[in-house]
């Protein structure tokens, strides 16, 4: 056989099977093995093998591999490395991001960036290649999500349910506004308690809310160890028959607020309790805690929540009072209701004698609090006399200002040298829309004709002459109990022995004024709300006590000795709101004082009181 004179050039058998491979002709991982042809390693990579020698390349990389002219043309297709290679040499550059993932047919490499030979500019990631634009737009993105997400929550979102009460209970009243104030002055040398006005608002689910204007800072007292206290009195079925009187209302519940420097330090409402004196405080007994706050700006605002109180189905009044523990108190001019509006009737007297028939003796004041009033009748209710009175009729009263009319009276000649004595009962006065009514100043006694000289209790003092007036110097710091004035009288029957003793006596401020509010309290130290009165509940009355010792013989070495005589009687006056409420009298009996059987007699005005003992059968001399 003639041998080939030019023998092709074969490959040896050590490096026969590396077609389109790189390793020995094993089965698992040549041709389209593990990592060859169409594996994950150099498929297409080496076009037959190492032809030519690895060191020139010329047909084993396509136009060779050092030099990278052209880059890798059919480089790695379908591996895990180099797709499409890198045509003309712009690396990773070519066909761009397909399928939006960054993998092209491979596995982290994007067309054509080979494995461990990335651009600086690029983060390399499982999840592919991120430029500095794109992180730019996610995070744009990611911002603009965030401020849509707050206004979609608000719109999607369940709204916050409606406050259950108009009344926010925080002392500013600026909630307030459109509801109408009781604008009520009543003056205090203590400006946090004196009074300016007052309101309440009734809701339909029930809550009640007060608010109290003054004049200084509700609860304001700075005093390290004072405490000033806001009330408000409730009369629930409209009767002053039941409950506790306040004044001319009957209150069955009471709101208590105490505290200072602008602050509340305890809120409670009371019932009172059924059986006891209409005028002990002690009544009162504690139900449960309410709301209530100050502003220094504001006011006091009071909040009842529903079934508090029960109010059952009648009229309601109420009336609101203040203290500042220290012997200053005030009381609202007026009550009121869920109507807030009211009516004032002052009763001034302005003639103590009529000469002539169907003369004027009096004038009534008419004040409309919270709202104008229409007036259709006020009759006045005699307590003495025959002569006749005329009602007044049909008028309107403004906020703007009082209205004042005249009141006269008719007598006959029968009735000259008696008198008349007289007072308008609120529950005979007729308004429109039935505003409620309160009636100030004592009872209108007058003479008709002419008026006796001698004494006589009537609660007419022009028989007292002021020269026959001893003054008391001494001052009490309660003005309604600060005697400014007093004298004494009698009258002596020999025979057969009857004699009358008359004492006088008058007040720098309103005679029998009393005090609705019968307690005190102190800040304890190291805060806290303060404290009344502990254990065993005893009577606590708030009126004025007037005593009067008589001695009815100085000669006598009998009687009690007290100041400075030896008293064998004494008479003893109670009375509040201006007027008297008890009237007794008192005996020696040698070694202690016994209730008498002895008639007494009282008549008081704004500032005056007269009383007398009847002393028939008593052996009188020198009286003191």
């Amino acid at each position: 056989m003639t041998p080939d004179p030019h023998p092709k050039k074969r490959p040896g058998d050590e490096h026969r099977g590396l077609t389109n491979g790189n390793g020995a002709p094993h089965p698992a991982g040549l041709t389209k093995g593990l990592g060859r042809t169409n594996g994950t390693g150099r498929t297409n990579g080496l076009t037959n093998g190492l032809t030519n020698g690895v060191r020139g390349r010329t047909n084993g990389l396509t136009n060779g591999l050092a030099a990278r002219t052209n880059g890798l043309t059919n480089g790695l297709v379908n591996g895990t490395g180099r797709t499409n290679g890198m045509t003309n040499g712009v690396r990773g550059r070519t066909n761009g991001l397909t399928n939006g993932t960054g993998r092209t047919n491979g596995t982290g490499v994007i067309n054509g960036l080979m494995t461990g030979t990335v651009r600086r500019s690029l983060r390399h990631n499982r999840f592919g290649v991120i430029s500095q634009r794109d992180l730019r737009l996610g995070i744009t993105i990611v911002a603009l999500f965030l401020l849509l997400l707050g206004p979609f929550y608000l719109l999607t979102s369940t709204p916050p349910p409606t406050p259950p009460t108009r009344i926010a209970v925080d002392g500013n009243l600026g909630d307030w506004n459109g509801i109408a104030f009781l604008d009520d002055a009543v003056g205090s040398p203590n400006a946090n308690i004196a009074l300016r006005g007052y309101s309440v608002w009734q809701e339909s689910n029930g809550y009640v809310s007060f608010a109290i204007k003054v004049s200084g800072i509700a609860l304001g007292d700075s005093n390290a160890s004072a405490l000033d206290g806001f009330y408000v009195f409730i009369d629930k079925d409209g009767s002053a028959a039941t409950g506790y009187h306040a004044r001319e209302i009957g209150a069955d519940y009471m709101v208590a607020v105490r505290g200072g420097n602008n602050a509340v330090s305890s809120a409670n409402l009371y019932l009172f309790k059924t059986g006891t004196d209409p005028y002990d405080w002690s009544g009162w007994q504690p139900i449960d805690t309410v709301r209530a706050a100050v502003s220094a700006n504001g006011g006091l605002e009071i909040q009842l929540l529903p079934g508090a109180v029960d109010w059952g189905t009648g009229s309601h009044a109420f009336l609101v009072a203040a203290s500042d523990y220290d012997g200053n108190e005030t009381i609202g001019s007026v009550h009121f209701d869920f109507g807030r509006k009211a009516l004032l009737i002052e009763q001034v007297l302005t003639s103590e004698t009529v000469t002539a028939t169907n003369s004027p003796f009096a004038n009534l004041r008419f004040t409309a609090l919270g709202g104008p009033v229409d007036v259709v009748r006020v009759p006045l209710t005699k307590t003495h006399g025959t002569a006749v009175l005329t009602d007044l009729t049909t008028f309107s009263v403004a906020v703007t200002g009082p209205v004042t009319r005249p009141e006269s009276v008719s007598y006959s000649p029968a009735d000259v040298g008696d008198y008349i004595a007289a007072h308008v009962d609120p529950a005979t006065v007729t308004t429109s829309g039935g505003v409620p009514v309160t009636v100030e100043g004592p009872e209108l006694v007058t003479y008709l004709g002419s008026a006796p000289s001698e004494h006589r209790v009537e609660g007419y003092f022009r028989d007292w002459d002021p020269l026959s007036l001893a003054p008391d110097t001494a001052v009490v710091q309660d003005e309604n109990v600060d005697i400014a004035n007093y004298g004494a009288a009698h009258t002596v029957v020999v025979s057969p022995a009857a004699s009358t003793a008359f004492v006088y006596a008058d007040v720098a401020g309103r005679i029998f004024g009393g005090s609705g509010i019968v307690e005190k309290f102190v800040r304890p130290m190291g805060g806290g709300g303060g404290s009344g009165s502990s254990g065993t509940p005893v009577a606590r009355m708030g009126q004025d006590v007037f005593r009067a010792y008589i001695d009815v013989n100085t000669a006598s070495p009998q009687g009690a000795p007290i100041l400075g005589i030896r008293a064998d009687y004494y008479i003893e006056i109670t009375g509040i709101y201006g007027h008297y409420l008890s009237k007794r009298s008192f005996e020696w009996s040698g070694s202690t004082w016994i209730a008498s059987a002895r008639t007494v007699l009282v008549a008081n005005d704004r500032t005056r009181m007269e009383a007398s003992l009847d002393l028939t059968g008593v052996t009188t001399g020198t009286m003191a």
